[in-house]
């Protein structure tokens, strides 16, 4: 058998580091573009928009008789007057779509932005 060498020429050399880039760069993009998209909260009380703003912007909200708390990219109500305190209960909400509700204090906190998933309207006949 004869003895054969290995040799790297230039294009096979471009094409290593391309397919290097390509694998670096896809899953990097994938894990933070959600960070290029702007999540916002909006606050509603009696079907009014009484205050609305940045999700990243930490920050103490009074509206009516509620505390709400937003620090660290997520929002919540801190305290509250209504009797079973359910927004209370309920925690941090950060993703868009998710939303606090206090029927008593007729006050809606929602998380609006991009999630990164596209919306799926589904129809049937």
């Amino acid at each position: 058998m004869a003895d054969t060498k290995l040799k790297i020429r230039p294009f096979d050399a471009a094409f290593s580091v391309f397919v290097l880039i390509i694998v670096v760069a896809v899953p990097y993009w994938y894990l933070h573009r959600d960070a290029v998209r702007q999540k916002e909260i909006k606050v509603f009380k009696d079907n009014k928009l009484v205050a609305e703003g940045p999700l990243d912007l930490n920050r103490m909200l009074k509206v009516g008789k509620m505390d709400i708390e937003v620090n660290g990219g997520r929002v919540r109500v801190l305290d509250s007057d209504c009797p079973k305190r359910l927004c209370v209960a309920f925690g941090w909400i950060s993703s868009p779509g998710e939303s606090i509700v206090c029927v008593a204090n007729k006050v809606i906190i929602e998380v609006s932005g991009k999630s990164g998933e596209e919306d799926f309207v589904a129809m049937s006949y």
